[in-house]
């Protein structure tokens, strides 16, 4: 994929947001000073849920996540088995390179 191409993982963001907006606006070649990042970060678009306004919080996503992946645990293992066997047979990885920010 090359240099061009980032990934950026849904709970890294969640956890990191003033860190991954700062890695994305670098990899973008975007003049945003920290401040203005940490500003954006600390808005209702980081600590509420979009779908009901209530607050909300990295852990309050990392349970909401768990009790989905509770209630549909067929069907994701079904779906990640699929995804595996086509990664293998085009030889994808299943973890793709170059991540904006490593854990």
């Amino acid at each position: 994929m090359g240099d061009r191409v980032v990934t950026l993982n849904s709970d890294m963001f969640i956890a990191k947001p003033s860190e991954s907006l700062g890695q994305l606006a670098r990899h973008f070649d975007l003049d945003t000073h920290m401040e203005r990042i940490s500003a954006v970060a600390s808005t209702d678009l980081f600590n509420h849920n979009s779908k009901n306004g209530e607050a909300f919080t990295a852990v309050n996503r990392t349970e909401a996540a768990a009790m989905g992946r509770s209630i549909h645990a067929e069907e994701i293992d079904k779906v990640e088995q699929w995804a595996r066997v086509i990664a293998t047979n085009r030889t994808i990885a299943m973890e793709l390179p170059n991540p904006l920010l490593r854990s």
